[in-house]
């Protein structure tokens, strides 16, 4: 593994038997500075369902919450925005991320056949 120090990651992954502290954890001990976000705005099942059912009546507060996190680190410049899953982002949410931290290479890791993240789809070609 290549040296992270003084890397920063913008690190966005589901809450799934903490995997994601896991993976923050690893990171960090190669020396990388990683803020971690939960990929979808809520976990709870209630949630999950919508999400994954009906989630265009919520577009508007999917995109709250990322625009949120964009305004929290916007200071940070990131050398790495890395998501795994990636389940509610979109096409308008990837560009804003671009848009904030222009330097930052995106990197996504999907879990599942591609066909399971419909909207991700259309989001390739605007990961590094």
């Amino acid at each position: 593994m290549r040296d992270l120090n003084n890397t920063k990651i913008l690190f966005f992954a589901p809450d799934f038997f903490g995997y994601d502290f896991k993976i923050t954890e690893k990171l960090e001990g190669f020396g990388a500075k990683v803020d971690l976000y939960n990929e979808r705005p809520s976990s709870n099942f209630i949630n999950k369902i919508i999400i994954r059912l009906y989630k265009k009546p919520i577009k508007k507060y999917i995109k709250r919450y990322f625009h949120k996190i964009i305004e929290l680190n916007i200071q940070n410049k990131y050398d790495f925005i890395f998501i795994i899953k990636g389940e509610v982002f979109n096409k308008e949410i990837v560009n804003e991320f671009k848009k904030g931290f222009p330097d930052a290479k995106l990197i996504l890791y999907l879990l599942d056949s591609i066909l399971n993240y419909k909207d991700i789809i259309e989001c390739i070609p605007l990961f590094d």
